[in-house]
This record gives C-alpha cells, sequence and structure tokens, in this order.
C-alpha cells in the first residue's frame, strides 16, 4: 500500500532495489530481534533501527512534535492506540484513545500519511471524539484504502472492537469526504437509495430513548438516605445494571399490597432477565410510562454484520427498564408497539442498523441510518404479514435492486 500510495509507477520502475531495502514490514518494536539475522539492510539502515525499546515506541512522539516540516514529508506507521489505564482508575476496563492525535497531527505536518488504526472512528463510534470522527469523515484528502471487521486476522493477539482500518492521506488529491462508511459497496448503494436520495428520510433513532432513560427521585433519596453510599456518585440517579441487587429494598420481588401505586422495572439478575416493583414516587415522572415500547438490549451480539437481536420485546404501559434495555417509540396503541418489533426484527432494518453499529454496543444513535416507518394501521407496510413479508414490502418501498435485496437475504440473518 505504501508504494502504491506514495511512489509513481515510473519512479517505482527505478527505485525498487531502494525500496526493497529500506522499507521492512513487521513489528518494529521487535526489529532489534532480526536486524543481525540475515537481513539485507544496507549499513545505514541497520544502524537506524538500533533502537533501544523506549526509543522506538516514542518514536512517533518525536515526529509528531516535529517543530516544523522542513521538506516534503511521508508518515507512515501504526501510531499508539489508547493510553494505559491509571492504577487509580475507577474504571478498570475503559483505556481513552490517543490514536487520533496522531493522526490529526500527521494530516497537519505531512503532505501523505498511511496510517493503520482502530476503524471505529469511521462509524462514528467509540470513544474518539466526536468532532474527530467529524473532521475525518469529512475530509476530502483521505480515503479508506482498507477495511478488516476482524483485527485479529491482522493482529492475531489484539482483538480491537470494530476493526482496523488503513487510511491515506494526500494533501494533493481530492478524493471526496467519506460521511458514511459502509464496507460493502451493495450497504453503500442501499444507503444512499434509503437515506441520502430519500427526501423524506427520518431515523428510527428519532423515537428512541437512551439506556438513562429510567431515573430515581429525589424522594427516593430522602427516604433512603444511604443510597449516596451505594451509588457510585450521588448525582447518578439512573438505574445502573446492579440497581437490583444494590437496591432490594427499593425494587421489590413481589408488589406489596399496601395502596401505594407502582411501577415495574425490567432488569437482569445475573444473566436473568426479571422484573421488580418500584413504588412510583422513588422514580422521576417521565411520559414513557404512560405509553406502549418496545424494549432493546443495549449492548448485542459482537457489531458483525447480519446478527440477530437478543429478544426484544413490547413493554406495556407503567413499565420501565434499567440500563440494560434502551427504549423505542412511545406509542398510544399495543397494535403499533407490536408493528415496531416487527420491524426491528426485519433483515432490512438490521442491515441499515450494520452501517453504524460495529461493535456489541447498541445505543440510539446507530440507528440513526435506519429510516423511521408509520406504524399505524394507515401505514404503507402491513405490519400484519409474517417478517419475510414484511421485508419485501421494505425492498419494493425503497426501490432495491435483485443484487441488493440479494446482499441482504445473504448476509443478514433471519428472525422470528
Amino acid at each position: 500500500i505504501f508504494r502504491e500510495f506514495v511512489f509513481d509507477e515510473e519512479i517505482l520502475q527505478t527505485a525498487d532495489l531502494v525500496i526493497e531495502k529500506n522499507i521492512v514490514q513487521g513489528d518494529a518494536l521487535k526489529l532489534d530481534e532480526i536486524l543481525f539475522g540475515d537481513w539485507n539492510f544496507f549499513p545505514a539502515v541497520r544502524e537506524i533501527f538500533k533502537f533501544t525499546k523506549n526509543v522506538q515506541q516514542n518514536l512517533f512522539e518525536e515526529v509528531i512534535f516535529m517543530p516544523e516540516k522542513k521538506s516534503p514529508l511521508v508518515i507512515l506507521g501504526n501510531p499508539p492506540y489508547q493510553k494505559d489505564i491509571p492504577k487509580d482508575s475507577d474504571n478498570k476496563t475503559f483505556a481513552a484513545p490517543i490514536y487520533h492525535k496522531f493522526l490529526e497531527k500527521s494530516w497537519e505536518i505531512a503532505d501523505k500519511v498511511i496510517m493503520i488504526h482502530p476503524a471505529r472512528c469511521l462509524f462514528n463510534a467509540g470513544a474518539t471524539p466526536k468532532d474527530f470522527n467529524k473532521k475525518l469523515l469529512q475530509n476530502e484528502h483521505l480515503k479508506v484504502v482498507d477495511y478488516e471487521p476482524d483485527s485479529t486476522k491482522i493482529f492475531p493477539r489484539a482483538d480491537i472492537k470494530g476493526g482496523v482500518a488503513i487510511t491515506y492521506f494526500d494533501k494533493e488529491k481530492n478524493f471526496g469526504a467519506i460521511d458514511t462508511f459502509t464496507p460493502f459497496p451493495e450497504l453503500n448503494s442501499i444507503f444512499h437509495k434509503v437515506c441520502i436520495d430519500n427526501k423524506n428520510f427520518q431515523p428510527l433513532s428519532k423515537i428512541m430513548r437512551g439506556q438513562m432513560t429510567y431515573r430515581l427521585s429525589e424522594k427516593a433519596y430522602k427516604d433512603f438516605p444511604d443510597l449516596s453510599q451505594r451509588l457510585p456518585k450521588r448525582t447518578d440517579t439512573a438505574l445502573r445494571t446492579n440497581a437490583f441487587e444494590i437496591m432490594p429494598d427499593i425494587f421489590l420481588k413481589e408488589k406489596p399490597d399496601d395502596g401505594k401505586d407502582y411501577l415495574k422495572i425490567l432488569g437482569k439478575l445475573g444473566t436473568q432477565r426479571v422484573y421488580r416493583f418500584v413504588r412510583r414516587e422513588y422514580m422521576e415522572d417521565i411520559p414513557e410510562y404512560k405509553f406502549y415500547k418496545v424494549f432493546v438490549t443495549k449492548s448485542n451480539g459482537t457489531g458483525t454484520l447480519g446478527e440477530t437481536l437478543s429478544n426484544p420485546l413490547v413493554s406495556f404501559p407503567n413499565v420501565g427498564s434499567t440500563q440494560t434495555f434502551i427504549t423505542i417509540g412511545a406509542f398510544e396503541k399495543e397494535i403499533e408497539a407490536q408493528a415496531c418489533l416487527s420491524y426491528i426484527k426485519t433483515k432490512f432494518c438490521r442491515a441499515m442498523l450494520g452501517i453504524l453499529k460495529i461493535t456489541q454496543d447498541n445505543p440510539p444513535q446507530t440507528w440513526a441510518k435506519v429510516p423511521l416507518q408509520d406504524f399505524s394501521a394507515t401505514s404503507d407496510i402491513d405490519w400484519t404479514k409474517k417478517i419475510s413479508e414484511i421485508d419485501t414490502q421494505l425492498y419494493k418501498k425503497y426501490s432495491l435492486s435483485a443484487e441488493e435485496i440479494k446482499f441482504i437475504e445473504e448476509k443478514i440473518r433471519a428472525m422470528s
């Protein structure tokens, strides 16, 4: 890839020997183990790579913080992906990304940049800043050369959620903005028909609520003064995944016969889905409680295109959930909620979900390319049909070609 993009074909014909001897593919941190083997390096190159491991690891920093570019510069590399987790961190599973800083600085100082890095930013996912993701996707001088969803095929010991990408930046060329990245040509074609060329497009995420929808009220803190010790943060009133475990005196297994008004909350104990009862006055009063809705797990699968959803279900009025679930809709009629449930089970809907969902995480923003439908009895889709028949109606509605339909039917697993 480096040879293809950095050197013109005419130069390649006369420069092959130099390139072969000066460009090495492999783990640069291990070059000290092979430099004195049978590698036919020029003596100068052999000396250059006599780094200590510490110097090698900081090589990118030395390049990135160059005071100014003295001549046309090409940067090629695999930057550090994330910071080490501090020993005193409350979250031992989160390491802050830093690779985006190297990409940004490289684009500033170099004429050409080729980097291999986590691909989550291409889908506007992960922990990289959203303004960076936007800058990357709108950069007309940048294109994706290769994308591998299974990172272990590139780095056998590294499971990088969302895969890895090789991007190429050229200050002198305009490739057009990536805007929305899809690794499959067929899915890209479908995306443009459904989202870009459709003037009536609205996202399903418009009627979705995230994992922090259902929250404790001030009354709960007043009646249970020790809650501030039980919960990680006093300001964190949302129902975390472990709400039933740490607040069994608030979320009750059986509904008491005490004349009080109770809500039903869906959550998990271990691997089991369970319901618990909580006094209405212990929860913030929000409109969602009044309506029918659909619950979908906030985390699902691995992000591979075509995965099924983990048992989504219709929820009745006066029911909420812990952060294990996200909420779709606020429907006045159960039949509308059932129609929405049928929709998210279709292959079409989950193909569109696959445009942005590339990890197990499944928040509302990953549904932003799924088109919102009319779930009422007057809809242009007959929601009483079988899931496969609803798919056929959706294919027709969005004028999908035979090749696009074949792609969806082969790539997306069926749900009943």
